[in-house]
């Protein structure tokens, strides 16, 4: 077969896409109309060959129009991941538009988000005849998303992680108080599931009646200043028990004049039971000092007191607030103060020890009293920083102890005094008895008559 039968038994070549130059009028001001888009405007055939690539699709892909004119439109602007080309090419037809966002690559390498919508347009007879494609790009937008949805995703671990729960608190349409917002730490917080996010009857259903009024109140004050508000409240959990729960929040006032409060709720239960028994441990130790006779005593490490209970008075004449701020050194006899202070440093250095010393006191109007303290340190105790002690009166002690020592020497003369003599000091006692006899008396030593054993 001859070069010539080749020829004529050969494919046709396929015609020429269309250019503006060979456009009627009004495409050719259809063009011009979209030469002023912004954004990448491209029209390719039923093939994906370019019949036109606009001034936004030269700027965006960095292509100019003679490079790319009757090119597959795939190898300038496609998506780096594209689709199935002949699925998506059905598809698109079957519905005549398709929009989505591809990542998609500059003529330098650079990759960058477009927004695509691509509709498929018809020939006179109203036959598919080819697609436009407008793009956007969209990548400032999507950086914007990935930043929001990090750091979404960061307040929600913050979230997760903190020992309560993160709320938004604001007035609704009504003028009722609405919670839109709580982070998933408020079902263990209240012990409760939140069933259809219904935020707001989980708070206030549970709340202790007589701490609604007050929170309300407390808001609506702290509103009219746009001041940061905080509020402590009970809630009941489903047990029956009472939990104590700490509100603070920010405000910041809407474009609609309503007030949107973003805060933090913390259970405060332990902190209010352990408040609590500080405040009756204090009663109960203030009630003892008021009504002990003993003087109670703070002194610091300097040797200053720091506290003297009311007992001083009554005790050594001077009031309590006399003594406080003065030394320790200003009450003691001088002869006593060396070993007073020997004591007070002993004190200090084994603070895990009770320590005891006798001493003298001075008294405000009758010199000096004789009395005994005892005192241990606890100056490491953020509640005392400072050494307690008590001060006794041992007048009427060692009173009581000289009677004894006088009678015991006292006993201790007659039984020298008596010392070998028990026979005739019997005999005395039965001439005794006789006489009384005689007088008509009792006999007062009965037992001397009686004979030895």
């Amino acid at each position: 077969m001859d070069s010539t039968a080749s020829a004529q038994h050969a494919a046709p070549e396929p015609p020429a896409p269309p250019t503006l130059e060979s456009a009627d009028e009004p495409v050719r001001l259809h063009a011009q109309l979209l030469a002023c888009v912004r954004e990448s405007v491209v029209a390719s055939d039923l093939e994906g060959r370019i019949l036109y690539w606009g001034p936004g699709a030269e700027r965006m892909y960095g292509y100019k129009a003679a490079e790319v004119l009757c090119k597959p439109y795939r190898n300038f602007a496609g998506a780096i991941d594209p689709p199935d080309e002949a699925a998506f090419r059905r598809e698109l037809l079957a519905r005549g538009y398709w929009e989505g966002q591809h990542l998609q690559k500059r003529r330098n390498g650079q990759t960058f988000w477009t927004e695509t919508h691509i509709s498929v347009f018809t020939d006179d007879q109203g036959q598919p005849a080819g697609f436009v494609g407008i793009d956007r790009d969209v990548t400032g937008h999507k950086q914007a998303e990935e930043k929001l949805r990090i750091n979404l995703e960061r307040l929600q671990d913050i979230a997760a992680n903190i020992p309560g729960a993160i709320y938004q608190l604001q007035t609704g349409r009504t003028g009722a108080l609405e919670v839109p917002y709580m982070s998933s730490g408020c079902e263990a917080l209240f012990e409760r599931s939140v069933a259809e996010m219904d935020f707001t009857g989980l708070l206030f259903d549970r709340m202790h009646v007589g701490d609604r009024a007050l929170f309300e109140h407390s808001l609506a004050t702290a509103a009219q200043k746009l001041e940061r508000w905080s509020l402590e409240f009970r809630i009941a959990v489903p047990d029956g028990r009472t939990k104590w729960l700490r509100a603070s929040a920010n405000p910041r006032k809407l474009a609609t004049g309503a007030i949107l409060w973003n805060g933090v709720l913390l259970d405060v239960t332990r902190l209010k039971q352990a408040e609590e028994a500080r405040r009756e441990s204090e009663e109960r130790f203030h009630l003892l000092v008021k009504n002990s006779s003993d003087v109670i005593a703070v002194i610091d490490a300097a040797g200053a007191f720091k506290y003297v209970s009311p007992a001083e008075e009554p005790f050594s004449g001077f009031r309590p607030e006399e003594l406080t701020g003065k030394s320790f050194r200003d009450v003691i006899h001088p002869d006593d103060l060396a070993q007073t202070l020997q004591a007070f440093q002993t004190t200090v250095a084994q603070p895990e020890k009770t320590h005891r010393i006798e001493c003298r006191h001075v008294h405000k109007t009758r010199g000096w009293i004789p009395v005994e303290v005892v005192g241990q340190s606890f100056l490491s105790e953020p509640a005392v920083k400072g050494v307690i002690v008590s001060v006794r009166d041992v007048s009427e002690r060692n009173k009581a102890e000289e009677e004894m020592a006088r009678q015991l020497d006292e006993l201790r003369r007659w039984y020298a005094a008596t010392l070998g003599r028990e026979g005739r000091i019997a005999e005395l006692k039965r001439e005794v008895d006789a006489l009384a006899r005689r007088l008509g008396e009792a006999p007062p030593y009965p037992r001397a008559e009686s004979p030895a054993p």
